[in-house]
């Protein structure tokens, strides 16, 4: 009797034992699932990133390329407007010439009759 209570105290330890042990392995198991959801959530977030990162770079470069047109735009506008303005300047100095060099010629045709006149009277 006492043998089989010893058999039996055996085969109860060796069922609590598996027992125990089937629940470590099962909780290992869950363990194991849940780092390798984790490990594929982050794998997933890693490539989202990826993704919307030439998501906003190509949004970005949309809209530095608009302000680079746009201030192309108001530089060519600003660039019209100085040759307006000089051409300006420069048609009345053109015109300010002119008028100088007309009465330069006057003064000079001027001298040249009165000298001219001089010598017709001398040589008279």
């Amino acid at each position: 009797m006492t043998h089989c209570v010893i058999m039996l105290t055996v085969m109860t330890q060796c069922v609590i034992n598996q027992n125990y042990n089937r629940g470590v392995i099962h909780m290992a198991a869950k363990k194991m699932e849940h780092k390798e959801k984790n490990v594929r959530e982050v794998m997933r977030k890693v490539a989202l990133a990826y993704v919307g990162a030439f998501g906003v770079a190509a949004d970005e470069l949309g809209k530095l390329f608009e302000l680079f047109v746009t201030r192309g735009e108001r530089m060519e506008k600003d660039a019209r407007k100085i040759v307006k303005q000089n051409s300006k300047e420069v048609n009345q100095f053109a015109k300010e010439m002119q008028k100088e060099q007309k009465q330069t010629v006057a003064k000079v045709t001027k001298s040249v009759k009165k000298a001219s006149k001089r010598v017709e009277h001398a040589l008279a």
